[in-house]
């Protein structure tokens, strides 16, 4: 060992070692070199072990003193190779869960799409009524919950769902499922882009199901023309939906959730879920649904 210098036997890397050895030289009081019995420099990187063969450490120096003939220099180096092994087979492990989780939501989404398309075959084979209406209305409901899958598939790094683009094509779908004359009928659409946890998510995607739904099938009979506008923001941790159409109203026995069919009262019963509050509205022309709900559970 003779003859060598120390920063000789510390570093592994030959380049690492020349670059430590400047920010040693430089005068910069925040690495703590420079003001002597003060502050401690910390490198993670790989030391040589007596016997020449490298590990991953974590070196802690500081200056003690200065000379004409140098720098009196003391530090502790700590072996830290098995916590890193460990650290790296938690990453492993956490990417192949990662992989996994992936691989199930892609299954869960085929499988919903298998079930809203026999469902959907079921009720082309039958004449206009009640038994296709209630089909038509599993399809979407089911397709809702399809696209969370789909959207947690494409945003698998973050878990949850990206509101907009989920919002968005939700919307757009029920236009295409109830097959309303081209140009009838126009989508308006202010979503705001941010995500959203599952659990809220998926309720919240059953209530624009519900409301998108119950506009396209109720407020323009006769194939009228009219506009269907979709609002969803977020403010102050606050969730905020509103469902707005201009078509023919609602019947003047609703003056709320409760009173309304079947799509209002599962709307209802979802806001509740969600700890939130809804209310129907009744402007000059067409109806319009708010509801609101805390952006995290409680």
């Amino acid at each position: 060992m003779a003859g060598r210098r120390v920063q000789d036997l510390l570093y592994a890397d030959p380049a690492e070692r020349d670059r430590r050895l400047e920010e040693f030289r430089r005068p910069t009081k925040g690495w703590g070199m420079h003001d002597p019995g003060k502050g401690w420099v910390v490198h993670e990187n790989h030391y040589k072990r007596k016997d020449g063969s490298s590990f991953v450490g974590r070196a802690f120096f500081r200056q003690l003193a200065t000379s004409e003939h140098g720098a009196d220099i003391e530090g502790v180096i700590e072996d830290r190779s098995a916590l890193f092994a460990t650290e790296e087979r938690l990453k492993a492990a956490i990417a192949e869960k990662d992989i996994l989780l992936a691989e199930l939501e892609h299954r869960v989404k085929n499988n919903l799409n298998v079930v809203a398309s026999l469902i959907s075959l079921g009720a082309s084979e039958l004449e206009e009524g009640s038994s296709k209406k209630i089909l038509v209305e599993a399809q979407t409901r089911i397709r809702s919950m399809s696209l969370i899958y789909e959207q947690l598939y494409k945003g698998r790094a973050s878990g949850k769902v990206a509101l907009k683009a989920y919002v968005e094509e939700l919307s757009r779908s029920l236009v295409q499922t109830y097959a309303l004359a081209s140009g009838k009928v126009e989508l308006e659409l202010q979503i705001d882009d941010w995500e959203l946890d599952t659990k809220r998510a998926v309720p919240l995607g059953l209530i624009v199901n519900e409301l998108v739904a119950n506009a396209l099938k109720y407020a323009f009979p006769g194939d009228s023309a009219g506009r269907i506008s979709v609002s969803l923001a977020r403010r102050d941790g606050t969730v905020s939906l509103a469902v707005t159409d201009d078509g023919s109203g609602l019947p003047g026995s609703v003056a709320s959730l409760e009173d309304g069919g079947m799509g209002f009262k599962i709307v209802s019963a979802l806001t509740a879920q969600l700890g939130g509050e809804g209310r129907v509205e009744k402007p000059p022309r067409g109806a319009r649904v708010l509801v609101s709900f805390p952006e995290a559970a409680s």
